[in-house]
C-alpha cells in the first residue's frame, strides 16, 4: 500500500490485510477463551485493547501529518507495519500446549454441522454481521459524513471521532466487571435497541451537543 497505486496489487494488498486481519482476531479470542475457559470478562478485555489502539490512531496520524505533510500517512503504515512485526515475534514465543489439544481431538468424533440448522445460530451471525456493517460505517465515513454537511467543523469531527473509542473503551471494561453476573440475552437485546436508537438520534439530529450524547450512546452500545 505504501509503494504503489496499482489497483490490481492494492485490491490483493486489503485481500491478505482482510484474511491476516480475520484470522488473527479468530486466534486471539480462540486462546482467551481457551486458558480462560471461556470467560466473558477476558474476552471484553481483550477487545478493550482494540479499542485503546484505536482511540490512539487518529492521533497517531495527525502527528504523521505533521511531521511529514501529505505522505504523513506512509509513516502511521509504517508504525503499523512494526507492531505487526512484534506480534509475529510474540505469537512465536507463545506456549501451546499442542499435546493437550491432540488428545481433545483424538477424543472427538468428526466436526459437525448440525448447528448451521440452529436458527439462534443464523440469528447470531445476523447481528454480529450487522453490528460490523454500523461499525465500519461510522468509523470510516463519520468525520467526512459530519463535515460535508456542514453540520461541524473538521477539527470537532475529529474529536468526535475519538469520542467514540474513549465510549466504547468505558463500555467493554464495563462489561468486563459484569461478566457472568448479567445474562448474555439481556446484554445482547438492551445493547442492540440502545445502538439503534442512538445511530437513529445521531443521523436525525444537526445539534452538535445531541449528536455528541448520541456518538457516545452509540459507542457505548456497540461496545
Amino acid at each position: 500500500m505504501i509503494l504503489t497505486g496499482n489497483p490490481g496489487l492494492l485490491l490483493l494488498a486489503f485481500l491478505f490485510t482482510g484474511i491476516s486481519r480475520g484470522s488473527i482476531s479468530n486466534f486471539n479470542n480462540g486462546m482467551v477463551n481457551e486458558v480462560h475457559d471461556s470467560s466473558p470478562s477476558a474476552l471484553s478485555f481483550l477487545h478493550s485493547i482494540f479499542a485503546v489502539g484505536a482511540l490512539l490512531a487518529p492521533y497517531l496520524v495527525i502527528i504523521s501529518v505533521k511531521l511529514l505533510g501529505n505522505e504523513g500517512w506512509k509513516l502511521s503504515a509504517v508504525v503499523n507495519i512494526i507492531l505487526t512485526l512484534i506480534s509475529n515475534f510474540l505469537f512465536s514465543k507463545m506456549k501451546i500446549n499442542e499435546n493437550k489439544r491432540t488428545k481433545e481431538k483424538e477424543g472427538k468424533k468428526a466436526i459437525s454441522y448440525e448447528f448451521l440448522k440452529l436458527k439462534v445460530f443464523w440469528i447470531n451471525a445476523g447481528i454480529f454481521f450487522f453490528y460490523l456493517c454500523a461499525e465500519s460505517t461510522i468509523n470510516g465515513f463519520m468525520v467526512k459524513y459530519f463535515v460535508d454537511t456542514k453540520i461541524m467543523s473538521l477539527g470537532y469531527a475529529q474529536l468526535l471521532a475519538s469520542l467514540l473509542w474513549i465510549a466504547i473503551l468505558i463500555g467493554r471494561l464495563f462489561i468486563t466487571t459484569l461478566g457472568d453476573r448479567v445474562p448474555k440475552q439481556m446484554i445482547q437485546l438492551v445493547t442492540t435497541i440502545s445502538k439503534t436508537a442512538f445511530y437513529i438520534l445521531l443521523l436525525s439530529s444537526r445539534n452538535q451537543t445531541t449528536i455528541t450524547n448520541a456518538i457516545f450512546g452509540v459507542g457505548l452500545s456497540m461496545a
